[in-house]
């Protein structure tokens, strides 16, 4: 993950945002386990925020999505919110890398990057 994305990461988890325990569990993990990479070094097969890239969840395919730093209302359906467990779920993750997610109802989806767009 960049130290622009994990400052922002920071930002969220010092924030008193009411997110879920899920979401909260996810964040502390993110920050606590990532590898951060000095601005500019960040490989390019890794979603980033503002970036491009193409996902799955449980193994279908959805469109294009551009990761962004804000919550989730009246944003454009093609913006993914790091404010939602999905699109947190997804920062610092490389193309082809999986992760397991809660989802409502006490399931659980599987969030695949397929593709992160120069």
């Amino acid at each position: 993950m960049s130290e622009d994305d994990h400052a922002v990461l920071q930002r969220l988890a010092s924030g008193g945002r009411a997110f879920s325990e899920g979401y909260r569990d996810m964040l502390g993990e993110k920050l606590r386990s990532c590898i951060v990479y000095p601005s500019g070094g960040l490989p390019g097969d890794v979603v980033r925020l503002n970036a491009c890239f193409t996902y799955a969840v449980d193994g279908s395919l959805k469109d294009a999505a551009i990761l962004v730093p804000y919550p989730p209302s009246d944003l454009p359906p093609f913006a993914l919110s790091l404010h939602t467990i999905r699109g947190l779920a997804l920062i610092g993750l490389a193309a082809g890398e999986t992760v397991t997610t809660p989802a409502a109802g006490g399931r659980t989806e599987t969030v695949e990057v397929v593709r992160v767009l120069p």
